[in-house]
């Protein structure tokens, strides 16, 4: 008998992210349905600066623990941040 694969976010994921870690995570995943701009919802749901947030999303993708916990998410993530940051490196500085 197989098991059924877990969704990300479900509690028997792989060890090695915190509950905060998992949180954001699952808050990137979702914020959209808040109803709200992501940093009204970074603030009022997470506590953090939408400055806070982003660094710690943005240094939580990198780990191999993230990518584990939602792939698909983590992997989504990573290519928007190289998208920006091929952006900025193309634009003309001051």
């Amino acid at each position: 008998m197989t098991e059924a694969p877990h969704s990300p976010g479900s509690a028997d994921e792989q060890p090695g992210l915190s509950e905060n870690e998992k949180r954001l995570l699952d808050f990137e995943r979702s914020w959209w349905s808040a109803g709200t701009g992501r940093d009204e919802a970074v603030r009022e749901q997470l506590g953090m600066t939408a400055a806070d947030y982003h660094r710690a999303v943005n240094d939580l993708i990198d780990k191999p623990e993230a990518l584990a916990y939602d792939g698909v998410l983590v992997r989504r993530l990573r290519r928007q941040r190289d998208a920006r940051r091929t952006q900025r490196s193309r634009s003309p500085r001051p």
